[in-house]
């Protein structure tokens, strides 16, 4: 059901989510934690719904995706293997494998 956390934030500020699960209500933690926040903050409506997208799932721009990619390239090296697909978000079908640790990357790129 696409409003289950809506439908579900009219009782979620009544009951424990133990009591409501015991009464054979189904619903993923997810759920019930924004039926909560929705029940707290009495947004009890389903017109105009949005889904809430985090800030770390949300589109990176144009820039950001360059610099990323660029680094990634310059601490790559170019294998001998070759993908056989169109999946890649660059028309490229040439396999790179990580010259350093993606940890070592990720504190260089956040410097």
């Amino acid at each position: 059901m696409k409003y289950k956390s809506s439908i579900l934030s009219l009782i979620a500020n009544l009951f424990s989510r133990s009591k409501l699960k015991n009464a054979n209500f189904q619903f993923s933690n997810s759920q019930f934690k924004t039926a909560l926040r929705k029940a707290n903050n009495n947004l009890f409506f389903l017109a105009d719904y949005q889904r809430f997208i985090p800030p770390t799932r949300s589109p990176i721009d144009e820039e950001t995706y360059t610099i990323v990619f660029d680094f990634l390239i310059q601490n790559s090296q170019i294998s001998s293997n070759t993908i056989h697909q169109n999946s890649m978000p660059f028309n490229s079908n040439i396999v790179y494998y990580l010259e350093k640790l993606k940890r070592e990357i990720y504190y260089e790129l956040k410097a």
